[in-house]
């Protein structure tokens, strides 16, 4: 929706200040301000685009999770940031689209938070596939916190947000942090049927 919707209605009001610029009586005058408009509306139009193609990545709805989380640690690994290695054991399964997309985002949020906060030097991806259950391991060795004490700080919307994804769909979870010691996520769901 906000792709198609959003993004196609901001592409329609830059055609229509482009018309609208051709028709004026005084070009001179409006110039700037219609050339300003048009950045603008150009820098929203590709937001609108980034944060759609973050939301549901176009590889991760055609090719699965093991296709977006390597595309995602490649992309990581283009720029200054920590080394990221991913692990794939066992024969990949698509599960349904909203389990696919809650491990992408959990894995998503749990690196940038890793990248931003922890200064971690290594983050460790580790999917697995079993016969009826699929679990994703994520550590980085970065300087940790008080898991506890994040809990009850407004700060602490990063960890929330994980943990709320991973309740969303289903999943087990066992995090572990401590000043110091980096931080350890493990993720647990019954792999389930594709609905694609």
């Amino acid at each position: 929706d906000m792709h198609d919707e959003i993004g196609a209605m901001l592409s329609a009001v830059k055609m229509n200040l482009s018309l609208a610029s051709r028709k004026t009586e005084e070009p001179k005058k409006l110039s700037p301000l219609l050339d300003e408009t048009s950045d603008m509306l150009k820098d929203s139009i590709q937001q609108v685009r980034h944060i759609s193609h973050a939301l549901l990545p176009p590889l991760l709805d055609k090719f699965g999770l093991v296709a977006a989380l390597k595309s995602m640690v490649a992309k990581a690994q283009k720029e200054e940031r920590p080394q990221l290695l991913f692990k794939i054991r066992g024969e990949e399964v698509r599960l349904e689209a909203l389990k696919e997309l809650g491990l992408y985002r959990v894995a998503l949020e749990f690196i940038n938070n890793a990248i931003k906060h922890a200064e971690a030097k290594q983050i460790r991806l580790h999917l697995q596939y079993e016969e009826d259950k699929i679990s994703l391991e994520i550590k980085d060795d970065g300087k940790g916190f008080d898991l506890e004490g994040k809990k009850k700080e407004a700060k602490g919307l990063g960890l929330r947000n994980i943990e709320s994804r991973i309740q969303a769909i289903g999943g087990e979870y066992s995090f572990q942090s401590s000043p110091g010691n980096g931080t350890h996520l493990q993720i647990s769901l019954k792999s389930g049927s594709s609905d694609s």
